[in-house]
């Protein structure tokens, strides 16, 4: 008897080295299996890169005729930057299918488990799904609601401070912390700040300790305050950045992010959706995560807007007294005040690592 949950965790776990490589698509891992034993694996490794079947198809190390094959996600039935999976599993005569999770797009949701039935392959559907289902949140979010995932990430002081009076905020955290933050930005698709940490802190917000890509760089810039001595400008030709402004912007303003490639976003000031509409644009922009780094006002007016999905927060042992707040959550009687689906907590050298999940999809 196949051990069904053990495949499809090994297919989860390839899937896995896609992600922060593939973006707009899913983390897909496929395993093919013959006589109980694996011939053949593969994972999606670049956007317009083979699929994650296709490569373990071609990894093979003898025929897959009459094999099984584990899939994170329902294979593709149309040509995108790839033909689709489903013919070439038809091909190749794979006799059955397990799949973790059906495609979230309602236009393709079940119709590759339908041509593949249809062809003579049988189909089980729902092996590990939440656990496939984990790793690509910003993927289904963004199929499902045009809507990018967004993670509010801060370092604070154990008495509640992401800086001191000072504005000092170097270094809150620990090395190991910090450097678990950097594999996040080559994770997501873009990093966000409020302009007050971008003249405070002049940062690079770029990916430094470990490999990966930059992230697209957003400034919420509602004082038009970006000014070409920054680091974030003087880079902009390199690493993909944007500013958000309200509805008024000066020429010079203008002309400064145009002459340095960087992109204007306008929020409409009288909207009380506006938000959600500039996520959208994101959205459309293929920018299916982002991270908001800071400060605590910008990540505060996002919870306001309920527009968050998940909260990490790096808990340090200094003890400021008083300084700069993190964020504000909305104001909850005992009762109503578990606002989190899922939370863990990770203890990293002295930092302790909390994370809440506060949408799922």
């Amino acid at each position: 008897m196949i051990n069904e949950n053990k495949y499809m965790t090994k297919a989860i776990e390839l899937a896995k080295q896609g992600i922060g490589k593939v973006s707009p698509n899913p983390a897909v891992g496929a395993i093919i299996i013959k006589n109980d034993k694996i011939i053949g694996e593969g994972f999606h490794r670049s956007f317009g890169g083979k699929h994650a079947e296709v490569e373990a198809i071609e990894n093979a190390t003898e025929s897959v005729k009459n094999s099984t094959m584990f899939v994170t996600l329902e294979p593709c039935n149309h040509y995108g930057k790839t033909p689709p999976c489903t013919q070439r599993i038809i091909k190749e005569q794979i006799k059955k299918v397990y799949i973790a999770m059906r495609d979230p797009n309602p236009k393709m949701s079940g119709k590759s488990i339908t041509i593949l039935e249809k062809n003579g392959i049988e189909v089980e559907v729902g092996i590990l799904e939440s656990d496939s289902q984990n790793i690509n949140q910003p993927y289904i979010k963004t199929t499902k609601y045009q809507l990018p995932y967004i993670i509010l990430k801060s370092a604070v002081s154990l008495d509640g401070f992401i800086a001191d009076d000072n504005g000092d905020s170097k270094w809150i955290s620990n090395a190991d912390s910090r450097k678990i933050v950097h594999q996040w930005r080559a994770d997501y698709d873009a990093i966000m700040v409020g302009i007050g940490t971008v003249i405070k802190d002049n940062p690079m917000l770029n990916v430094r300790d470990v490999s990966g890509k930059n992230p697209t760089r957003i400034v919420y810039d509602s004082s038009a305050s970006l000014s070409e001595n920054m680091n974030l400008v003087k880079t902009a030709n390199e690493i993909k950045t944007i500013v958000i402004t309200d509805e008024k912007i000066s020429l010079d303003y203008e002309n400064m992010c145009n002459k340095n490639n960087i992109e204007i976003l306008q929020l409409n000031g009288s909207d009380e959706n506006k938000w959600q509409k500039m996520f959208k644009i994101l959205a459309e922009k293929n920018i299916q995560s982002v991270m908001v780094e800071g400060g605590g006002k910008m990540q505060t007016l996002l919870l306001e807007n309920n527009l968050v999905d998940r909260i990490d927060i790096f808990y340090s042992p200094k003890v400021f007294g008083s300084g700069i707040p993190m964020m504000k959550f909305n104001k909850n009687k005992v009762e109503n005040s578990k606002i989190f689906k899922k939370s863990t907590w990770e203890i990293i050298g002295d930092n302790v690592l909390f994370s809440g999940i506060v949408n799922e999809y």
